[in-house]
């Protein structure tokens, strides 16, 4: 990057780096506030479908306003390149609290649940298929374990099928959290969303995610044709009606899920997630 602020925002130093976008660390200089900015890689910093999305991105994140979702304040442009202003979060991104294992993680568990829950069914309200939920796209405040949704490049309005939907090559090629309808390329709606939420639960709820695929292709197979899993079969301090209800949420069949996030999310409020609610771990451990 070839500068260092645009307009009233400055560029302090880059805290991460993703697939398709990097994030930094900034200051708004005009109202004295940090901020995050959020631009493609070096290498996408022109590709027309990472710009799109990124466009796109923002069209969908400035109107909304909820406190489990990042807030968007502002659509940068400088020299060919483009970013989004969001507000400053001290968090930790959820992939990473999870790769440091369930007896770290387990105590924090309940508040993080209720609060991805919460975002993706109010994202839902709003007429939206998030089409990409997984560990990546939230981030947990680790005293408070306040987790807020912070992307949605991929989100679609409920309609039309997912390779209408998406030219080549923008499809998210991870496929660890794909429902079997997304797969298939047919129509979407909420309870898409609600089979992905599940999986991403299932592994917060048991240190590994539902399907083990190594590949993107072992991957599909196992989502589209293996039983779905029990998570108190993987992990036995789950209880049988949190495992009962992902199973359910897991449902190959969109019509055999609950009907909508909320529904989902209603239930979860109602369910123990634990038999015994893990301790959190001394500093001095």
């Amino acid at each position: 990057m070839a500068f260092t602020s645009v307009d009233s925002y400055r560029f302090i130093n880059r805290i991460c780096v993703g697939a398709m976008t990097q994030i930094w660390h900034g200051f708004n200089t005009q109202l004295d506030i940090p901020v995050a900015i959020r631009m493609p890689i070096d290498e996408l910093k022109q590709d027309r479908k990472t710009l799109s999305l990124l466009r796109h991105e923002y069209s969908i994140g400035k109107d909304i306003h909820h406190e489990k979702i990042v807030k968007m304040h502002d659509f940068l442009m400088k020299d060919g390149e483009q970013m989004i202003v969001m507000e400053w979060l001290p968090f930790r991104g959820l992939h990473e609290i999870l790769r440091e294992g369930l007896d770290s993680y387990g105590w924090r568990v309940p508040q993080i649940m209720l609060d991805i829950s919460e975002s993706v069914s109010f994202f839902n309200s709003l007429g939206w298929v998030h089409c990409d939920l997984s560990p990546g796209v939230f981030m947990v405040e680790e005293e408070t374990n306040e987790t807020k949704l912070i992307e949605f490049p991929f989100a679609r309005r409920r309609s039309g099928g997912w390779a209408r939907l998406f030219g080549a090559g923008d499809v998210p090629q991870h496929g660890r959290y794909l429902s079997p309808e997304q797969i298939r390329g047919e129509a979407l709606d909420q309870r898409s969303d609600t089979y992905s939420l599940a999986c991403v639960l299932f592994e917060i709820a048991t240190g590994v995610p539902p399907y083990p695929g190594s590949n993107f292709n072992e991957l599909i197979h196992q989502h589209l044709n293996l039983p779905v899993p029990f998570a108190d079969s993987v992990n036995s301090q789950v209880t049988p009606e949190f495992s009962r209800l992902l199973n359910r949420a897991m449902s190959k069949r969109a019509c055999d899920r609950p009907a909508a996030t909320v529904d989902f999310f209603n239930l979860l409020k109602e369910t123990r997630i634990f038999k015994r609610t893990p301790a959190r771990p001394s500093k001095n451990a």
